[in-house]
């Protein structure tokens, strides 16, 4: 891969970065940058991070690790790849919204409602008795090594861990 211009913090480490030569915007602003016309042309949804590459641009955190993460993160192979899909998705549809509004009220993002919270509770702890007894014979969610599925769900679950599972 050519080296890339990612904008803002991407959060991908660098030992997963496939050997891509990821150079960081030094005079980002969340915000600002962002917000520019300049920005919008190349990200009309103005997310962050961004990439910007001469094969085009990207805005997703998932589509640039991707990109960058080569086929050790993404999959060497089709069904891999679908599998690492698989739990990205599932994360994504069924971790992430409990984990938000267990969380939300935390940071006074929503009110705290005993009974959505208490609802949400239990999606998170199927999901994590689901995700224990899949992981029971297994150290990675597919294969051998880290892929993104397993750094999506540890993305989706540190939050959680920081504020709610501590204890």
């Amino acid at each position: 891969i050519e080296a890339l211009h990612v904008i803002g913090s991407s959060g991908i480490n660098a030992e997963y970065g496939g050997g891509s030569d990821i150079k960081v915007a030094p005079d980002f602003q969340m915000g600002v940058t962002n917000m520019t016309p300049e920005y919008a042309a190349k990200f009309p949804f103005k997310q962050v991070p961004a990439l910007e590459s001469s094969s085009g641009n990207l805005a997703d955190t998932f589509a640039i690790a991707s990109l960058v993460g080569g086929a050790t993160l993404r999959g060497s192979d089709e069904f891999t790849r679908c599998q690492i899909t698989q739990f990205m998705n599932q994360a994504e549809t069924t971790l992430f919204p409990a984990a938000c509004q267990i969380l939300y009220p935390c940071w006074g993002l929503m009110p705290n409602n005993k009974n959505v919270i208490a609802k949400a509770r239990a999606q998170f702890d199927a999901y994590m008795g689901s995700m224990e007894a899949y992981l029971a014979d297994k150290t990675y969610l597919v294969g051998e090594g880290v892929t993104l599925a397993d750094l999506t769900v540890t993305m989706y679950l540190r939050d959680m861990y920081n504020m709610i599972l501590d204890e």
